[in-house]
């Protein structure tokens, strides 16, 4: 009986929309490593009288075949979704396998991994005109052509893929000169899915002050932090040099196309829930974080319990007690009351 098989059902669900409902074998993959599932056509909201568990999601996203899914919890919260498309043995046709995995999971059975890396090297590098001395890419083609924003490019059908913006030591320090101008630019190039700053230097340069001349590596330090802080999904790689700087972005640009080639394999109903999910690159530590900032910023001096239960409904107690314990031990809060009438107030720091 597929019931007595598939006790369990996982069920992802963004607002009151289904993104992905699943009957499985086992509440969590432990040291099994694969938990087998398969698709519930017929999903309907979980009743609430048969939830086990209730968590918040971090990222529901994929990679290839699988579908990568972090909870917001302490443990236990990292898992995956393989996807395979196997041929009927006896006949023609085709049928879908799922298989639940976790970290502890692929940990325990010793799995290997097999890089995504894409060898195929017959694609084009975009060169914007403006460059001078560019680099050379042996084996590829090279073609001149106005970018937007950054020095090399490669493109898909839907327009430029990923773009990176070479400096050279001497650019990188001239750049210093006006910061606020030079996040400007940075703001437009993190505005493609993929790019990178790669300076053909080692960040040992910027702190050497015979190179620097006309600034101090105290201030070239905190230039080159708040650069990456301000920008923290642009990379700023130091290259070290000319060669490897050509290196590092051939491989770049390399495994880009690997990973869009192996991100259209998954199915398309997954590939879609994906979408609607939506991105989240800035997770802020997730809910808890949340439920934390609403405490010390927005709740007033005082907050309950309930207080949090209403503003937070997909929160569980226990996890509600957990940022509450931890606020109390930072000396952030203080109880005052038992039972019913426990009041968590903030603990006011005097100023003289």
């Amino acid at each position: 009986m597929e019931g007595a098989r598939f006790p369990y059902q996982v069920t992802i669900v963004k607002r009151d929309q289904i993104l992905l409902s699943l009957l499985v074998q086992d509440k969590w993959p432990g040291t099994k490593g694969n938990i087998f599932c398969y698709r519930s056509e017929e999903a309907d909201m979980p009743n609430p009288d048969n939830i086990l568990e209730e968590v918040g999601v971090l990222t529901y996203d994929q990679f290839g075949k699988r579908l990568n899914v972090v909870l917001d919890r302490p443990q236990k919260k990292r898992c995956s979704f393989l996807f395979l498309t196997k041929q009927y043995k006896n006949k023609p046709g085709e049928y879908e396998q799922i298989f639940w995995q976790t970290q502890m999971g692929l940990t325990q059975r010793g799995a290997g991994y097999k890089l995504s890396y894409y060898n195929n090297q017959n694609f084009d590098i975009i060169v914007d005109p403006a460059e001078r001395y560019a680099w050379n890419f042996p084996g590829l083609r090279s073609v001149m052509e106005k970018i937007p924003i950054g020095d090399y490019a490669i493109k898909d059908q839907h327009g430029l893929l990923a773009v990176v913006e070479r400096k050279t030591f001497v650019n990188l320090v001239h750049e210093f000169s006006n910061l606020k101008k030079f996040h400007q630019q940075l703001y437009e190039l993190q505005g493609y899915r993929y790019s990178a700053i790669v300076v053909e230097a080692s960040y040992a340069d910027f702190l050497n002050a015979d190179k620097l001349q006309y600034y101090q590596p105290a201030f070239a330090k905190k230039a080159l932090a708040e650069i990456q802080t301000l920008h923290p999904n642009l990379p700023l790689i130091y290259s070290g040099g000319r060669k490897y700087a050509i290196e590092w972005t051939r491989s770049f640009f390399t495994s880009i196309l690997g990973t869009t080639k192996q991100s259209q394999q998954l199915p398309d109903r997954v590939a879609e829930s994906v979408a609607k999910y939506g991105v989240n690159r800035n997770l802020n530590g997730g809910i808890e974080t949340e439920v934390t900032r609403f405490i010390l910023d927005n709740a007033g001096r005082q907050v309950t319990i309930q207080t949090l239960r209403d503003n937070f409904p997909t929160l569980t107690d226990t996890s509600i007690r957990r940022v509450l314990t931890k606020l109390r031990a930072n000396n952030q809060i203080r109880l005052e009351g038992r039972g019913k009438q426990a009041r968590w107030e903030k603990e006011v720091e005097l100023k003289y």
